[in-house]
């Protein structure tokens, strides 16, 4: 949890809550399991305990190679009619939807396709005024459109401020998408030399002229990914 993004009497109350609980598990726990050593980090300051009892498994991406693209997607949104950035994730505050929204209100030029359902919690305030017409919210969508508009976008989009792992860039990647995230929390080490960073606080950046800019290919990540810290019987 981002306790920052607990603001209301009632998130608040909900971040106790789940602070409490959480250490209840955390103190009861023989071995914890977590997704990035960014995670483990944090876990082990927050709770007080010794990172040796957090054993890192990143996620998994491979199930994505079995999903075929539905580009049928793009008869149900006609207006996506030229190149575009997607972004998909919950519609919550840490997944930092606003810098998306900013960012279009000042490039009327670029198109942006942000796909998600919101949540009780943490709802961002900014869908709910206006949105700027550059911006496409075609709701939850299911995998294989997902994965037809990964395959087609300019670029994929993940401005998240906080972010225990971040799997969607991951997919993206195996689609062949360039990437764009955000250089905070766990996504320069799970992502490293393969994607273009940006600042998930300013959003006067050039997206065109950052891609541009030469990253690694994804294939030794998306293997070391699938590699560290399986079980031996699962390496050889």
């Amino acid at each position: 949890m981002f306790s920052y993004d607990f603001r209301t009497t009632r998130e608040k109350l909900e971040c106790f809550y789940f602070r409490i609980l959480y250490f209840i598990i955390v103190c009861r726990a023989k071995k914890i399991i977590t997704v990035s050593y960014f995670s483990r980090n944090q876990i082990a300051k927050v709770y007080h305990i010794k990172a040796e009892k957090i054993a890192v498994i990143y996620n998994g991406w491979d199930y994505f190679k079995n999903v075929k693209g539905d580009y049928s997607v793009f008869d149900d949104f006609p207006a996506i009619s030229k190149p575009f950035y997607f972004s998909l994730g919950s519609l919550s505050k840490r997944k930092n939807i606003k810098w998306i929204i900013e960012h279009a209100a000042k490039n009327p030029e670029s198109q942006f396709v942000i796909s998600g359902s919101s949540i009780n919690t943490f709802k961002v305030e900014e869908l709910s005024g206006s949105i700027p017409p550059n911006i496409i919210l075609p709701g939850y969508l299911d995998d294989s459109k997902v994965k037809a508009l990964m395959t087609k976008c300019k670029a994929f989009i993940h401005p998240a401020y906080y972010e225990g792992f971040g799997l969607t860039p991951l997919e993206a990647l195996s689609c062949g998408a360039q990437i764009i995230i955000a250089n905070a929390a766990s996504l320069p080490e799970i992502y490293g030399n393969t994607a273009h960073y940006i600042d998930p606080f300013d959003t006067d950046v050039d997206l065109d002229e950052l891609l541009k800019q030469p990253v690694d290919p994804p294939d030794e990540v998306l293997k070391n990914i699938l590699m560290t810290h399986l079980p031996a019987k699962f390496t050889r």
